[in-house]
């Protein structure tokens, strides 16, 4: 339901890190305002945030076919972020109990951590055509702190989370503007490759009359 950028700062659970998060606006869900999100979006992250450690594809452990808009909006980000941004992506995975109850269900029928994580990823490579496996995340906001079960998940899983956010170099957002410019110089480009096969065609074209006759 969110619509708008919105971000918070403290310390990173169960330690002294300064952190900060972003929340965004999904896409495709957003009762036709899109272009508008993803305008505020783009400023707040590239003026005011500016880069990120990692970016979170924020996904319910229940739903690992993508819909339509799930399908749009990882698409739209490759296209305003650069396909480099998955260098830098994570699977977040939602509603992903760690009950004693839930964990003996997932061990029967084998639709485990792995076993998602597997089927998120192709869901991926599948709509991006991209050669590449994302790290997941399996941190679920319901723990209950009497339960030890739940909260050594729970700390096994952020402290996972901070592990990979420590690894490589941040992530540099850019500007709307930068995006236009790119896209701009992508159609200038394709436009001057159809001039030359358009040239070429014609050219084999004449040089096949020419040995017609």
């Amino acid at each position: 339901c969110t619509k708008e950028t919105t971000y918070g700062c403290g310390k990173y659970v169960g330690t002294d890190t300064d952190f900060t998060v972003v929340d965004t606006p999904g896409f495709g869900d957003s009762d036709g305002e899109d272009d508008q999100n993803i305008e505020e979006m783009m400023q707040v992250l590239s003026e005011e945030v500016s880069e990120t450690s990692r970016i979170m594809l924020l996904i319910k452990g229940t739903e690992t076919r993508f819909g339509q808009g799930l399908v749009n909006m990882i698409r739209e980000m490759s296209m305003l972020f650069g396909e480099q941004m998955w260098e830098q992506a994570v699977i977040g995975v939602s509603f992903w109990g760690y009950s004693e109850s839930e964990i003996a269900k997932r061990n029967e029928t084998g639709h485990d951590e792995a076993w998602v994580t597997d089927q998120i990823n192709e869901q991926i490579q599948k709509h991006l055509r991209l050669n590449l496996s994302l790290p997941a995340v399996f941190i679920d906001g319901r723990v209950k702190h009497e339960d030890e079960t739940e909260q050594f998940y729970f700390e096994r899983e952020t402290h996972k989370l901070l592990d990979l956010m420590n690894q490589g170099d941040d992530f540099q957002f850019r500007k709307i503007e930068d995006v236009l410019v790119e896209n701009e110089m992508l159609h200038e480009i394709i436009d001057e490759t159809l001039i030359e096969l358009q040239e070429k065609v014609e050219a084999n074209t004449e040089t096949l009359a020419n040995e017609a006759k």
